[in-house]
């Protein structure tokens, strides 16, 4: 699953345009949830975009509610871009 996210800031930097590719879910038996993703920088290239990883990260851990796995995954990862400290 992929989502696009703009005025993305982080440690990192501030990017205009990101999309964070979610490669896989996974939930253990208490209903914690995990996740693998990529985050990439997406620059315009006149025609085209080019994108640039510069964040991978294995096991974000977020409360599985029952819902559809990818969807809540999507909704932490993106409370926890807005709010690191979280």
């Amino acid at each position: 699953m992929k989502i696009r996210l703009e005025d993305f800031e982080y440690k990192t930097g501030k990017f205009p345009v990101v999309d964070i590719n979610i490669d896989k879910c996974w939930v253990d038996d208490g209903n914690k949830a995990k996740t693998f993703h990529s985050v990439f920088a997406v620059r315009d290239a006149g025609t085209e975009e080019e994108s640039t990883v510069f964040l991978n990260s294995y096991n974000h851990p977020f409360d599985y509610n029952g819902g559809n796995i990818f969807e809540e995954a999507v909704q932490s990862l993106t409370d926890y871009f807005a709010d690191p400290a979280n």
